[in-house]
């Protein structure tokens, strides 16, 4: 699979994106699954036509996907994240009321119901 944290969240969708269109020039493995982390859409100009024509919200990510965001994250912009889960089938989200611009743990005692999502999440795209 593929995790990314903000700037690197769209850097994850963008990869999965083209993989799923045919157009990813690697020898990267099919990915397993996206876990996105305060991510957005790529903004820059080129990637227009991947996200207005190729993987829409009438054709998402068919991958398994985990998203999670904070409402009060001031870099990313919540709807800027929930406008990027058009693009992705039924993705895991965890939406919390605040946070800021972070990342969710394992360890932190008040993301434990979270981190458990997390973890279920992971053994069930593990265990396919």
């Amino acid at each position: 699979g593929i995790m990314g944290f903000s700037q690197g969240g769209s850097l994850a969708m963008h990869i999965a994106a083209l993989q799923q269109a045919g157009r990813l020039r690697t020898s990267c493995p099919p990915l397993k699954f996206i876990w996105l982390q305060s991510a957005r859409l790529a903004r820059d100009p080129t990637c227009k036509e991947l996200y207005e024509e190729i993987v829409t919200p009438e054709t998402p990510l068919k991958l398994p996907s985990f998203v999670n965001y904070n409402e009060d994250d001031t870099e990313v912009k919540p709807d800027e994240t929930r406008k990027l889960m058009t693009r992705l089938k039924q993705p895991m989200v965890v939406h919390r009321e605040k946070g800021g611009h972070s990342l969710l743990t394992l360890t932190r005692p008040n993301q434990q119901e979270d981190g458990e999502k997390l973890k279920a999440f992971l053994r069930d795209v593990a265990s396919t």
